[in-house]
């Protein structure tokens, strides 16, 4: 009997793990990934309402904090496109980045982190009006 490597196949959006890990391995490129997530994290989970939050080059610059506008280009280009977006409007996470926010975000010990609100829409169920938390590392639709 031979023993065989259980390795799962992951494919993220077309790159391999490894490269999935260097490219998020850069303080600039997660800082940007969470400033898209904060940007409007109850809004956008998933995509599901469609009124998804874009931010400017400038706007995400200046809550990034980086000066250079070359370095932080280069820093959002090796985000693109498999975990940041951008769009007519700016910039907004893919699926992909929005998976890596919600990991980030559990293992950062940001537990204390208030990302709470009303959704401006009733559940389809029992028609009571929706929100979203974020407590215990999920994030509730409730």
């Amino acid at each position: 009997m031979s023993l065989t490597r259980l390795v799962p196949d992951i494919d993220l959006e077309g790159i391999t793990p490894d490269e999935a890990f260097s490219i998020l391995g850069n303080e600039i490129r997660l800082d940007i990934i969470r400033a898209l997530w904060q940007a409007g994290a109850a809004r956008q989970y998933d995509d599901v309402r469609g009124d998804t939050r874009s931010m400017s080059f400038s706007e995400l610059r200046g809550e990034v904090g980086v000066d250079d506008n070359g370095k932080f280009n280069y820093h959002i280009s090796e985000l693109m496109p498999q975990f940041v977006r951008q769009t007519d409007d700016g910039y907004r996470l893919s699926g992909a980045g929005k998976r890596i926010a919600r990991t980030v975000i559990a293992v950062s010990g940001a537990e204390d982190v208030d990302l709470s609100a009303d959704l401006g829409m009733d559940c389809p169920l029992c028609e009571s009006p929706m929100t979203a938390a974020y407590r215990d590392q999920w994030l509730r639709i409730e």
